[in-house]
């Protein structure tokens, strides 16, 4: 009975160019998923901060003028940043509110605040997670020492506190988009690419 003899000559040439052609797509397709994953992202962060300022803006002009927001960043050296849904007191600071809170239910003269529909976070974490990975910076008529606080004015929705622009950065540091809010209309504007800024500051934490 003869044995047949092993080919231990390895692969050729032709399998080694198709080898190499497959890790070469497969790394260009891991790249691409990676990108598209990291400008879901992006879009989602200015997508997140849009969503809470609309909402405030409807309620503020539906309920109560003293609404709201806290837009900061967790802390020092985090990349994440956060809203939180709140209050305005006469003296214009922010006081942080939801209808789950119980220790802080409302100002003095309305400790129901917490019931209207504005502080109804079922199914939402509180704060909402506006982005965790990259720098939000403002540049606008005024920075909370917590934060940058953003309130409408219930008679014509324009904007109490916070009009300005909210410049979004990668986690490179990398410009992507900004978020207008415009002071006499209460309206928003997004924009990519390139931007003109004056004077910015890092959202406080």
């Amino acid at each position: 009975m003869k044995k047949q003899r092993m080919n231990n000559q390895g692969y050729s040439m032709v399998e080694l160019v198709i080898v190499i052609a497959i890790i070469a797509i497969l790394s260009v397709l891991s790249l691409v998923t990676l990108r598209a994953v990291e400008n879901s992202k992006k879009q989602k962060a200015v997508s997140t901060l849009e969503s809470e300022i609309t909402t405030l803006r409807t309620a503020t002009m539906a309920q109560d003028s003293r609404m709201a927001l806290l837009l900061y960043r967790e802390n020092e050296t985090s990349g994440t940043y956060y809203i939180k849904r709140g209050y305005c007191d006469s003296a214009g600071d922010f006081h942080p509110l939801s209808d789950a809170a119980g220790e802080n239910s409302g100002p003095s003269d309305n400790p129901n605040l917490y019931q209207l529909d504005y502080y109804d976070y079922v199914g939402v974490a509180n704060p909402v997670t506006v982005m965790q990975r990259g720098t939000i910076a403002y540049e606008g008529e005024y920075v909370g020492a917590d934060g940058v606080i953003i309130q409408y004015n219930k008679t014509d929705g324009s904007v109490l506190s916070g009009a300005g622009k909210i410049v979004f950065f990668d986690k490179g540091d990398n410009f992507f988009a900004t978020v207008q809010l415009k002071k006499e209309t209460g309206l928003y504007q997004e924009a990519y690419g390139t931007i003109t800024i004056d004077t910015i500051n890092n959202v406080p934490y």
